[in-house]
């Protein structure tokens, strides 16, 4: 049973449902997947580390990958090159939360910057670099931070698998990958909105399956997103993005459509394999 029968069939309550690798997305812009042959940076890094033993964020996947796409602001993040292009895009640095489907309390939240009250956004916007997990650049000290979590997840999962009922001491949103469905002409997408290193961790180890759960209410966006609805996206009603720049944002994610920054640079040679 996919993602949509399960809306209909247990009436918008919480469901795990095993979900393809291949048509799981990054959340945001970035339109990776996580398919073992992907270029998501998460799951290149862990293949080093478990083919190459490399195991420091010093000359990892995950650096090259941050100082290889670093777009400069939200409408270089989502590819915009059409006008018009809406001046609060151009003004606010690239932050994974933000979609034209997003709830319009986003747009006072990019306008009055209140992304700003995190202490890690903050302190990374302090250092000259980008907000969002999935672009660069980030300083040595975040790196090294997000490697050694990332390698720590995928170490637990190796050695005690990966635990889909979690004891009750474990909060409910942090037991499982927490999914969102991107819909186009009746077929499904998912969006991981909670778990990326979980998700990442399990394709490295093999998984074929990823246990998402579905139907949560949480802060990143409606748990449905149409296409065809484009035209009642919040964002896209309140003017941020034209609903061609909407739709084409969500096709990249939809596709799988990786930045080209990231398809036409030359990985380094120990990453060729991957």
């Amino acid at each position: 049973m996919g993602p949509l029968q399960a809306y209909y069939e247990f009436n918008n309550r919480p469901c795990i449902i095993k979900t393809d690798p291949e048509h799981c997305r990054w959340f945001g812009a970035s339109g990776l997947s996580y398919s073992k042959d992907s270029l998501h940076p998460y799951i290149c890094t862990l293949a080093d580390y478990q083919n190459n033993g490399h195991s420091t964020y010093k000359d990892s996947y995950l650096e090259w990958y941050w100082n290889t796409w670093q777009p400069s602001n939200l409408a270089e993040y989502f590819r915009i090159h059409t006008e018009p292009v809406h001046p609060q895009l151009l003004n606010t640095p690239p932050l994974h939360d933000i979609a034209p489907w997003s709830p319009s309390l986003y747009i006072s939240y990019i306008q009055n910057k209140g992304w700003m009250n995190w202490e890690e956004f903050r302190s990374l916007c302090e250092s000259g670099s980008t907000p969002a997990r999935s672009c660069g650049p980030k300083p040595d000290w975040f790196g090294a931070e997000r490697f050694k979590n990332l390698l720590s997840v995928y170490k637990n999962i190796k050695l005690h698998g990966y635990r889909e009922n979690a004891p009750e001491s474990v909060k409910f949103g942090d037991q499982h990958l927490v999914g969102k469905c991107l819909v186009r002409n009746g077929e499904v997408r998912i969006l991981i909105a909670q778990g990326q290193h979980r998700a990442s961790s399990l394709v490295t180890l093999g998984y074929e399956k990823l246990p998402v759960i579905f139907f949560t209410q949480n802060k990143r966006g409606p748990d449905i997103i149409r296409r065809e609805d484009a035209d009642c996206w919040p964002l896209v009603q309140n003017g941020i993005f034209t609903k061609a720049q909407a739709v084409t944002i969500f096709d990249y994610v939809f596709d799988g459509i990786p930045p080209s920054d990231i398809v036409e640079s030359k990985i380094p040679l120990r990453f060729a394999k991957i």
